[in-house]
């Protein structure tokens, strides 16, 4: 009997096959990490009208003014965060609900970067209100529906409030 054959890869065939795989890898990553950048937004975006709508279910069970206040508001200087906010007293004073919230801490590079009227170029809003019955409830000259524009790297985003108190996602 003669020597057993052993079968195996060369090594150029090894580095051949470790080669193609890079090379699939460095096309796949770019697209991989916008799909992730892509959903970052789109789950920061969902949390923002979550959050909203939270703040719809209280007021309601609850009674009173709601609202979800931006962290831009003069005064604070909270940048990109939010945290909802009740009154008992038709607004004259505000009782957090919570601590201001940061979307990045969840969502890396998000963050809430406007409120404004539908207008768009309109006076910047720095809270949407929610009365007893669900329904926005904004002071002032506001044109509804309130814009809430979230962004990350990978672009930004709305959700929007109407005047019934709808809250969408576009």
């Amino acid at each position: 009997m003669g020597k057993p054959l052993h079968r195996g890869f060369s090594a150029t065939e090894l580095v051949l096959a470790i080669a193609v795989l890079l090379i699939i890898i460095a096309v796949a990553m770019p697209v991989f990490t916008a799909y992730i950048a892509q959903r970052r937004l789109a789950d920061a975006i969902t949390r923002v009208a979550t959050d909203l709508r939270y703040a719809q279910s209280i007021v309601v069970n609850q009674g009173g003014l709601i609202r979800f206040h931006w962290g831009d508001d003069p005064g604070e200087g909270i940048t990109g965060a939010y945290r909802l906010e009740q009154s008992a007293d038709g607004g004259a004073t505000w009782t957090p609900l919570g601590t201001w919230y940061q979307l990045s801490a969840d969502y890396q590079g998000a963050s809430v970067t406007s409120i404004k009227d539908s207008t768009g170029s309109g006076t910047t809003v720095y809270e949407v209100r929610f009365n007893s019955q669900g329904a926005a409830a904004n002071p002032g000259p506001v044109t509804y529906p309130i814009v809430i524009t979230v962004t990350t790297a990978a672009g930004s985003g709305t959700v929007q409030v109407m005047r019934i108190g709808t809250v969408r996602v576009p």
